[in-house]
């Protein structure tokens, strides 16, 4: 079940690449990303907005098509974005659309195994992502994009917990998709020396909130003292 869901995601986005440019989305009308994602791009700009200085790295995991690093370079010139997807049809698409701007670069490679050593990135983003994984798979994941952040996080979240996603169960075309848990998810950052410290919500706050972004930065351990 678990390779046949996978490979099944990965049909869907790289026929979604091929025939419709990497909007997957869009239902042919002029609206190309869902209202949602809209809402949730500002949200990450608005977080990030008060810890940047303009230098620094950050990392989109599970990029798609590049919509964010092209957004984001709008507001912060000259911060470095690198940008990683599964899917080598959708890096094809976010090289294309990004090749006029600078401090942009794209790699194949999947969010349970990233291709960068420990605390390589000052802010690493997991935007409309975490869903896509079955849910044994998620704090692998989310371990492996904490492993990556020298000091923030920014994480999508699709709240399982909202009574929107018991009653409507939300697919990707014919695919399932598996929205998180926030208590569960502060718990693991927090063994793993993330504190959230800002939260925003759609429509209506805490459990009742069907869409979360969050900020949640490292806090200093004694070993990070000693260095």
């Amino acid at each position: 079940m678990t390779r046949d869901y996978y490979q099944n995601l990965y049909d869907f986005h790289k026929q979604v690449a091929l025939e419709k440019d990497g909007f997957y989305d869009s239902r042919g009308h002029r609206l190309k990303h869902h209202p949602v994602q809209l809402w949730a791009r500002r949200q990450i700009l608005d977080l990030l907005t008060p810890i940047l200085s303009g230098k620094e790295t950050l990392l989109d995991a599970g990029c798609g098509r590049g919509d964010l690093a092209v957004f984001l370079k709008k507001y912060f010139p000259r911060i470095k974005i690198t940008g990683i997807d599964i899917v080598p049809e959708m890096i094809h698409i976010a090289r294309r659309i990004t090749q006029p701007l600078s401090g942009i670069e794209f790699h194949v490679g999947g969010i349970q195994q990233l291709p960068y050593e420990n605390c390589f990135f000052d802010v690493v983003i997991a935007n409309n992502v975490l869903h896509c994984l079955l849910p044994q798979d998620q704090p692998s994941a989310l371990a492996e994009l904490v492993r990556v952040s020298r000091k923030y996080l920014i994480l999508e979240l699709k709240n399982k917990d909202c009574l929107y996603h018991r009653i409507k169960k939300k697919k990707i075309a014919h695919l399932p998709l598996y929205p998180g848990s926030l208590p569960e998810m502060k718990e693991q950052l927090r063994k793993d020396h993330f504190i959230v410290e800002k939260e925003k919500y759609f429509l209506f706050t805490g459990f009742l909130s069907p869409w979360i972004v969050l900020r949640a930065k490292k806090e200093s351990t004694p070993e990070d003292l000693l260095k």
